[in-house]
């Protein structure tokens, strides 16, 4: 756990270290609870206190989106949100309207659309009321008291005609029956001009709402057009045009391009976007200068990488590239300087091409790495001579010691039913089976060692890390993540590292346990073999996990041991006086070397063991039903480690 301080409330609070992002649980609550408050004041109407709550949000948030919400409801005097529909004027253009709709989620922003949509679409409304109106109130045509020129009639009188004048039902009789005789006459001829002008009037009627009705179908038209075209292709792409630009103006964008890029060939997005794509490349690009000029290289590669072709980031990769190789070859002279040779040997191998790295790096590695120089496999044995030539007797149904052409080779190795060997330059040949692309290795190269299990073929290359090709069933190839390595071992199902401080990393098939290496330390030799995995130690002592079904992990009273090797069921040790000791199973008299002496290499293989004399002959005991054994002849076969 670390301590961090709150950049918006500058409280404390604890997080995983492990954590990118933290929450700060003091301010997050205080936000809530404010928030809280602020809404029950605006829909108790108390708009103040609402406005200072919602701006204490904001001093804690400057991106909360529901306190500019909030200042919007205050600005227009709205105590509910779905109020905002029903708003006189339009708040599109209002300043807490945009922040809102800038910093809120999706939901936010799809209500706040709705309520522009809605005001769009109530104005449209009142508009086409309002002009019907305006059309249909067409003037009366007959005052509601006719005036008479000369007229003395009494106020009664009139009072009394007016209201049988406004009497809808009253006859033309009942109306002129209240005037007095010498007004009846002139009355009459009132009427008939009134019946007259009244039936002028309804042609006129007709006319109006003709044309009012055509009005109300051509506003209702527009009304459809606003909310089903106008709103969403052209008002809401609009406001999304302006967040981008936004976005764009606040150096967001990675986001303004998401927008645009929704945008499709709306105004002048597609520019929008490759302005954007090249801001984000110039700031990365001054990121990686700036990196390189700090020294952090390998950090500014990659970003260098990713820009690609943009000005001159390749030049710049070499540069770093160049000032990497510098920096590993002037520290492994150091190692070298303080007798460090492991140390030194991986850093050469990482210094590339950089002066002599590759020769030195050879030479090292030529003088740490376990190279055999005999090897036992299945059931087929496999030998290298000084002249860096290849033999090999036993089984061959797959051509598995088809090396008769092999010329150039610095170590072999003998799988179940391949061979490999590997040449001085650092590239690696096979034969032999390949149904699971165990001898895929022809695109190897700077590898300094190599081992070959029942059908997977491992690689230790110069700069410490490890290649794999073949059968991945149970995981035996999974070692792309392996660094520091100075030597490597090939089971059955399973492959071991052994790391420069002396720990070892194992993947694979953990049947019995044969992977469980992690507590080892001070080991300086590993060997896998089909069931069980040894180590031996810098004290000369031997540890062993895996299958002990057959004894062959009964390794724990050995001593002044200097190497190792593990069979299918059986395990091998050379002692220092040069002598071997063997455990296991020995039903094929694989473990008979008590008698074996002078030998300076051993190799166990699935039935057969093969020791390696100081005179270059060759020992071995053991099944021989496929000739794995007819080593008689063999000399000058190479001492490991030796010109």
């Amino acid at each position: 756990m670390a301590v961090f301080k709150c950049k918006m409330c500058g409280a404390y609070f604890e997080a995983d270290d492990d954590n990118r992002v933290a929450v700060c649980e003091y301010c997050y609550a205080n936000i809530a609870s404010i928030l809280t408050r602020a809404f029950s004041f605006l829909e108790n109407g108390d708009f103040e206190n609402a406005n200072a709550c919602f701006n204490k949000v904001l001093d804690l948030n400057p991106e909360k989106a529901e306190a500019y919400l909030g200042k919007l409801m205050v600005e227009l005097q709205v105590r509910k949100k779905e109020d905002l529909k029903n708003q006189q004027e339009t708040f599109a253009e209002l300043d807490n309207y945009k922040k809102a709709y800038e910093y809120g989620d999706d939901n936010l922003k799809k209500e706040l659309e709705t309520c522009i949509g809605h005001f769009v679409s109530e104005k449209m409304n009142k508009i086409n009321n309002n002009s019907i109106k305006r059309m249909s109130n067409v003037q009366d045509t007959s005052a509601n008291v006719n005036t008479f020129k000369g007229s003395e009639i009494t106020q009664e009188k009139t009072y009394e005609y007016a209201e049988v004048k406004n009497n809808h039902t009253a006859s033309y009789e009942d109306k002129l029956e209240v005037l007095p005789e010498e007004y009846k006459e002139e009355f009459g001829e009132s009427h008939t001009d009134h019946v007259n002008m009244a039936k002028k009037d309804k042609k006129k009627k007709i006319k109006i709402l003709a044309i009012s009705g055509s009005f109300v179908a051509v506003a209702t038209a527009i009304a459809i057009l606003l909310t089903t075209v106008i709103i969403p292709s052209v008002i809401i792409p609009n406001n999304k045009y302006n967040e981008a630009v936004g976005l764009m103006e606040a150096g967001k964008y990675v986001e303004a391009i998401s927008v645009f890029t929704a945008l499709g060939e709306h105004k002048d997005s597609a520019d929008k976007i490759n302005e954007c794509n090249y801001k984000i490349n110039e700031y990365n690009y001054n990121n990686a200068v700036e990196l390189m000029e700090a020294g952090k290289y390998a950090e500014a590669i990659s970003v260098f990488t990713a820009l690609g072709e943009y000005k001159d980031s390749a030049d710049r990769i070499k540069e770093c590239n160049y000032k990497i190789n510098e920096y590993n070859y002037n520290n492994a002279v150091e190692f070298l300087n303080k007798g460090n040779k492991t140390e030194a040997t991986i850093l050469f191998g990482r210094a590339g091409n950089y002066k002599d790295a590759e020769e030195k790096s050879f030479a090292l590695w030529d003088e740490i790495a376990v190279r055999e120089t005999l090897s036992a496999g299945y059931r087929h044995t496999v030998g290298l001579k000084k002249d860096g030539t290849v033999v090999a007797v036993g089984y061959n149904y797959d051509g598995q010691y088809d090396v008769s052409e092999w010329e150039d080779i610095v170590t072999i190795s003998a799988g179940n039913f391949h061979t490999v060997g590997l040449k001085k330059d650092g590239t690696v040949v096979a034969v032999g089976s390949n149904n699971y692309g165990q001898c895929d290795v022809s695109e190897w190269e700077d590898v300094d060692a190599i081992s070959a299990g029942d059908y997977h073929t491992v690689g230790l290359k110069k700069d410490g890390t490890v290649v794999a090709v073949g059968d991945n069933d149970e995981g035996q190839c999974d070692v792309e993540d392996w660094e520091d390595i100075v030597a490597i071992s090939a089971g059955e199902e399973h492959t071991v590292g052994l790391k420069k401080d002396g720990t070892v990393v194992a993947v694979g098939f953990n049947g019995a346990g044969r992977c469980d290496v992690s507590e080892w330390e001070d080991i300086v030799a590993i060997s896998a073999g089909a069931l069980q995995t040894v180590g031996l130690k810098k004290d000369g002592t031997v540890v062993a996990v895996g299958s002990n079904a057959d004894g062959q992990c009964d390794v724990s009273e050995w001593e002044d041991i200097v190497a190792i090797s593990a069979g299918n069921e059986h395990t091998v040790g050379l002692k220092s006086d040069g002598s071997v000791v063997a455990v296991g199973w020995n039903f094929t008299d694989q473990c008979d070397v008590s008698e074996w002496e002078d030998i300076v290499a051993i190799s166990a293989g699935t039935w057969h063991t093969v020791g390696l004399k100081k005179d270059g002959t060759v020992v071995v005991v053991g099944r021989n039903d496929d000739g794995q054994c007819d080593v008689d002849g063999w000399t000058n076969i190479k001492i490991p480690n030796s010109k």
